[in-house]
């Protein structure tokens, strides 16, 4: 069987469509091509009729096997392949088979997979930093503001790796952004100083620039750092006052007034800013809380109380303790200043006492002398007052005489030389009782470091009877250290 077709157009051609071939003699102008049912024949460099245009039936799902196609033109509705959908994108399948995506929608475009046939898809932007916007045959990729060379984008906050955390940063010669090498100097408006201040430094002019330094303490005056904030305090060298002491007497509790004093080493001011009760138990801060520094309290024994001072927290507390000037300071603390002194009764509670500025009274006289015939010589006696600290004890001086003879009495500081009394001489005398009398004063006199003072008679029988009733005493707390 032979059919005949047009053809114009030079073309290489090898078709096997249902047995059927092309062919046409070499290098010859046709206007018809005689397909042969017989075998596979061979168009070469042919040339169609005038309209280059194949006007047969459709190519079903024919092969074509290696084939050349030449420049042809095909005409409108001459070449349909059926098993495409239209408006769609072909790819070709896993078989090597021409093959087709569905109707793609606004933006879709064909996105290659790994392994397995390219599939539709749209792209996909990132929150607040891509924005897609599809249309119909266009896609625009836009960000939320312009970030060109030439604009001013506004960012809310922006993280910047390669530089360093905490430093000020500055363009480098590049004018990319860098960390500040050094501080901003004083022309720029800087200060020049690179260094963080210490609590209560500053910053202090050196003539050409700045300094980080503290304030210096000269004489007189305190100066507290704490965060943020500087303390200057007027000392006043021995200053003292309040912190009155009060005990109810039985009782383990003693309180403090508030009060102001130097420090023991002239170089703080201690500051109690209201009254704080302190028990006789271990130290621990805060009102109604012990204030025994070592060990536990014991009967009948002196205890001196000081004021103590935190200078990193400006905490002030109260502590007691056997020693009369070495404390042991709790930890933290570096100023103390001593106060007072109490005793204990034979029970471990204080003794009641009253205090008015330096002056301790007992409630209750203590009788400390009652010697009868105490002789000529000296007299070294211990006085209920304060122990390892020298106080002006005040006591209550009483001689009883027989018929034998009158008394001339002469009480004494240990600290000076013993000396006999007189009444028309020195050292002088301090009572003189007649024959068969009795003969009383009230005397303020230095003690030792014992609690000790010296007493001595000009004369002295069975009938004579020495006497000292101990009224208080008269702490000085250091004002004069």
């Amino acid at each position: 069987m032979k059919r005949l077709l047009p053809c114009t157009a030079p073309i290489l051609l090898v078709v096997y469509m249902l047995g059927w071939a092309f062919f046409a003699d070499h290098a010859e102008s046709v206007s018809k091509i005689q397909v042969n049912t017989d075998g596979v024949q061979t168009l070469s460099n042919k040339t169609l009729d005038s309209s280059n245009t194949y006007n047969g039936g459709t190519f079903n799902s024919q092969t074509l096997t290696t084939p050349t196609l030449a420049s042809p033109t095909w005409g409108s509705g001459a070449f349909t392949l059926t098993p495409l959908n239209a408006n769609s994108l072909p790819y070709v399948n896993g078989s090597k088979q021409l093959s087709s995506t569905a109707n793609p929608t606004n933006g879709q475009v064909l996105i290659g997979s790994t392994g397995t046939i390219p599939t539709l898809g749209t792209l996909t932007g990132t929150a607040n930093q891509v924005s897609v916007t599809n249309g119909a045959g266009s896609i625009t990729l836009s960000t939320p503001q312009n970030i060109g060379t030439a604009s001013s984008p506004t960012f809310a906050g922006l993280t910047v790796t390669g530089v360093t955390a905490n430093k000020i940063v500055t363009t480098n010669g590049s004018s990319a952004l860098a960390p500040l090498a050094s501080a901003i100097g004083v022309s720029d408006g800087g200060t020049g100083v690179s260094t963080a201040p210490s609590n209560g430094q500053l910053l202090i002019g050196n003539g050409s620039g700045y300094t980080v330094a503290g304030l210096t303490a000269g004489g007189g005056v305190a100066i507290t750092n704490a965060t943020g904030s500087i303390r200057v305090s007027a000392i006043e060298r021995g200053y003292l006052g309040g912190y009155t002491m009060s005990t109810a007497g039985s009782s383990a509790t003693m309180t403090i007034a508030a009060g102001q004093a130097t420090d023991s080493t002239n170089a703080a001011v201690i500051t109690l800013g209201s009254s704080i009760a302190k028990t006789t138990g271990s130290w621990a801060v805060g009102t109604g809380n012990g204030c025994l520094d070592t060990g536990s309290i014991t009967t009948s024994t002196w205890y001196h109380f000081y004021a103590i001072y935190r200078s990193d927290t400006l905490v002030v507390d109260v502590l007691c303790s056997l020693s009369a000037s070495a404390p042991s300071l709790p930890a933290g603390y570096t100023h103390k200043r001593r106060i007072g002194a109490g005793k204990t009764d034979g029970s471990s509670q204080w003794i009641a006492f009253s205090q008015v500025g330096d002056e301790f009274l007992w409630s209750a006289g203590v009788l400390d002398v009652n010697t009868t015939n105490p002789g000529t010589s000296a007299v070294n006696s211990a006085l209920s007052v304060p122990s390892g600290i020298k106080v002006y004890a005040v006591i209550r001086r009483i001689v009883t005489t027989g018929g034998g003879g009158a008394v001339t009495d002469l009480v004494s500081p240990i600290d000076q030389a013993d000396a006999a009394p007189s009444l028309t001489a020195a050292p002088g005398a301090t009572l003189y009782v007649p024959t068969s009398s009795n003969g009383a004063t009230l005397l303020i006199v230095r003690t030792d470091t014992s609690r000790q003072v010296r007493s001595r008679l000009s004369f002295s029988d069975a009938s004579t009877i020495s006497k000292m009733v101990t009224v208080g005493w008269i702490d000085r707390r250091e004002r004069d250290s």
